[in-house]
């Protein structure tokens, strides 16, 4: 049996009798895992799991396990982590059920996968025996071989065996070599780059770049851009090599030690520059990743280059930050031997190197007046950067702690620092610089504003634990932030009643805030009471135009317009309208359903049940509201004719030219919806008529109030250009009545229309 026809057979299956859920996934899976549509697969792998359980099938199961695998050990490069899974997974690979499956042979690949994340070096002779032995009983003719040769070509680099490794990736035909996965090609490259036999590496790269532009995924594009960002610092092109760079967001986790070390190897010989700061803040979030990902061998190579680049900017707070990730991950290794020797020459050229000590404004600080203006020199520069006092935040942040040193109450100082560390994306320790500022001062009443902020940023990373923590110190020395501290913990915790009783509370207290309105909108809004939800918000901008708080009350009012139409109050939203100054066409729609404000089509965004979104043509009725006019595409929900309510801020990006505007079409997010359309799909499908054919079709349409879509496509076989109609007719049409109106109105044409 070959590797993949008995998915193929089971695919077949599955739709025949009719679980075409399950069918789908089998070639779905695969495809966003290739495709690095890793959020559709997060959101789908476990239903395909239990979908291969509820049949009771160990094939299709191993099957899902491997390509999960694949993402959380491959592209996301997960160590420990993932453990309990590969265990899983090869536990049910090797029962009698399942250990026939092709794909069973995979889980070695997921298995020596996830030992290398957790210790390249150290588990490296280990991978390799087990992918020998693998290899034994398979042969070439199918995908596992090449996978897992691959895996041991990885295990000997990580020996430093760089010619038996080389030796490994190029035993093969001619034939193969036309016909070898791109890893192949792009890993021989990089081992010609440490043998330093870069003209070789020049050429084949030539001849892997043009079978890559073939490839239309934005994962294999980041591949060749790093690769050749490598090659490009090999020959010196320091430049060019930096200009290439992807952007470090839009990767996924397996790529971040290339992207790290490429960004490095780019800049290590030029002068300082803010681009040297910059990869300071990637490198603590890389490293914090690995590091919660259990993958500690990642964790030691990114602290390396972070010290090295710490070195270079002569920065110590840097360079111990580096120090102190490598001795705390270096216990979770199994190789330590090297990794201790490393660390003690580091902590030699730790120790020998002269670090910049921060220049503070003045001379002399022996007295209190000279320190206090010093720092407020120095905040109001910071707050000031201009070509001639770029921001650089590491450069910043020695100075702002060194003045922290003299002064740490001194306003806004503690708050440059966070500043400088969110700048620097030093997380883990702008978290810890804000707990110790707190525990030494939280009698201090001045502090509150700063408590404020850190209790809303332990809130925002979902630390139910960190919150409840710091309760009883609030209550006893910052009283005034108990109620605000109450309602973040009830948000956290789920109890909507419990965030109502301290919202009001807070609301009716002296140290009322703006934030209790919010809080109160959420309560209400996650127990479904818009009736009191549109009062709380009615009330809020009330107090907003009291306070004159114009900007503000502009985005509550928005909001109020969005809930104002499902209870079909068109009086307050009239209301609203007139005090924002949003003009309305009247009179209403006859149903009152909506306030008639033609301005044209508009693209409603919604999210469908795999967690992707689809798009629908819509037109305009209000400043919230809009109808679907466009018929929806094959598989998708039909929407036609439905009126919905949709987030007033537009999620594309309008032209700044003003000749482009009016090509503009505003994206919206469906929030509602207030009237069903009630239409279902029907297709049709023909050779292209003529214009005066389609004309003459589509008026009919529309006259018949039937909605519609179309999509023009070449038939390969007939070389012949065909046009699919997709219908939204209304529910208590049948299916017969259409196809005989359909049939009508096409049947003078050369070739008429046929349902599919």
């Amino acid at each position: 049996m070959s590797m993949w026809q008995w998915a193929e057979d089971l695919n077949e299956k599955l739709h025949q009798e009719g679980n075409h859920r399950l069918a789908n996934l089998i070639y779905q899976i695969p495809n966003d895992y290739w495709d690095g549509n890793y959020k559709r697969l997060d959101a789908t792998i476990e239903e395909a799991i239990l979908g291969a359980k509820s049949i009771n099938n160990p094939w299709l199961e191993v099957y899902f396990r491997h390509f999960s695998l694949r993402h959380k050990v491959g592209s996301s490069r997960e160590g420990e982590k993932a453990m309990t899974e590969v265990i899983t997974l090869m536990e049910l690979a090797h029962r009698d059920e399942a250990k026939d499956c092709p794909h069973s042979v995979c889980a070695t690949q997921d298995l020596v996968n996830c030992y290398e994340n957790i210790d390249n070096i150290g588990y490296a002779n280990d991978r390799i025996v087990v992918i020998d032995e693998t290899l034994s009983r398979i042969t070439k003719d199918i995908s596992c071989w090449y996978c897992l040769t691959l895996e041991k070509v990885d295990a000997l680099c990580d020996l430093n065996q760089y010619e038996q490794a080389y030796e490994t990736v190029t035993e093969r035909t001619e034939k193969e070599r036309e016909n070898i996965a791109l890893s192949w090609h792009s890993r021989e490259i990089r081992i010609l780059l440490h043998l330093n036999r870069i003209d070789e590496a020049v050429v084949l790269f030539e001849q892997y770049k043009k079978r890559e532009g073939s490839s239309d995924t934005q994962s294999a594009q980041y591949t060749t851009q790093l690769l050749e960002a490598s090659l490009l610092n090999k020959q010196g092109k320091y430049e060019e090599a930096f200009a290439i760079l992807p952007p470090f967001s839009e990767l996924e986790p397996a790529k971040y030690l290339s992207y790290l070390s490429a960004y490095y190897n780019s800049i290590k010989d030029l002068e300082i520059s803010n681009k040297d700061w910059h990869i300071a803040g990637i490198a603590d979030t890389i490293i914090n990743y690995f590091k919660d990902a259990g993958s500690y061998a990642a964790v030691f190579d990114a602290a390396e280059i972070q010290f090295e680049l710490a070195l270079k900017r002569r920065s110590k707070f840097l360079a111990q930050k580096s120090l102190d990730s490598i001795e705390e991950v270096i216990p979770k290794l199994k190789e330590q031997s090297l990794r201790v020797n490393k660390l003690n020459q580091f902590k030699t050229k730790f120790n020998n190197t002269q670090f910049t000590q921060p220049k503070l404004a003045v001379e002399n600080l022996n007295e209190a007046t000279d320190t206090l203006d010093s720092i407020g020199e120095f905040l109001s520069q910071l707050g000031q950067p201009n070509e001639n006092n770029p921001p650089i935040p590491e450069k910043d942040l020695a100075t702002l702690l060194a003045y922290y040193e003299l002064s740490p109450l001194y306003p806004g100082l503690a708050d440059g620092i966070v500043a400088a560390l969110n700048a620097m994306n030093f997380q883990s320790y702008l978290f810890e610089f804000c707990r110790s500022h707190i525990d030494k001062y939280i009698k201090n009443e001045e502090i509150s504003d700063f408590i404020e902020l850190f209790l809303l940023r332990i809130y925002r990373q979902n630390d139910l634990k960190g919150l409840i923590e710091y309760k009883e110190k609030i209550d006893t020395y910052q009283p005034k932030l108990s109620l605000y501290l109450a309602c973040l913990i009830a948000i956290l915790q789920k109890d909507w009643d419990k965030l109502k009783i301290k919202a009001i509370e807070g609301l009716d207290s002296e140290n009322f805030s703006y934030d209790f309105y919010h809080m109160l909108d959420m309560a209400y809004e996650m127990q479904n009471d818009l009736v009191h939800q549109i009062q709380t918000i009615q009330n809020f901008v009330e107090r907003l135009e009291s306070d004159g708080e114009t900007e503000y009350l502009y985005q509550m009012a928005v909001k109020l317009l969005t809930l104002l139409p499902i209870v079909d109050d068109w009086a307050t939203y009239r209301k609203v309208c007139a005090k924002i100054k949003i003009e309305l066409n009247e009179p209403s729609s006859p149903d009152n359903l909506a306030v008639i404000e033609p301005s044209g089509t508009v693209l409603i965004q919604y999210l469908n049940e795999e967690g992707e979104h689809d798009y629908y043509y819509a037109t305009r009725l209000s400043p919230t509201t809009a109808q679907i006019y466009i018929s929806t595409e094959p598989f998708s929900e039909q929407r036609a004719n439905d009126i919905i309510i949709f987030s007033p801020k537009d999620l594309g990006n309008p032209p700044e030219e003003e000749e482009k505007q009016g090509d503009y079409l505003a994206t919206y997010e469906f929030l509602y919806c207030l009237s069903l359309g009630k239409r279902r799909s029907m297709y049709f499908d023909g050779i292209l008529p003529t214009n005066d054919e389609f004309k003459a079709l589509t008026d009919n349409l529309h006259k018949l109030e039937i909605n519609y879509n179309q999509f023009r496509y070449l038939d390969e076989e007939s070389n012949i250009e065909r046009l699919r109609l997709h219908l939204a007719v209304a529910e208590n049409m049948s299916d017969g009545d259409v196809k005989d109106l359909i049939a009508a109105l096409t049947k003078e044409f050369a070739h008429p229309f046929e349902s599919f």
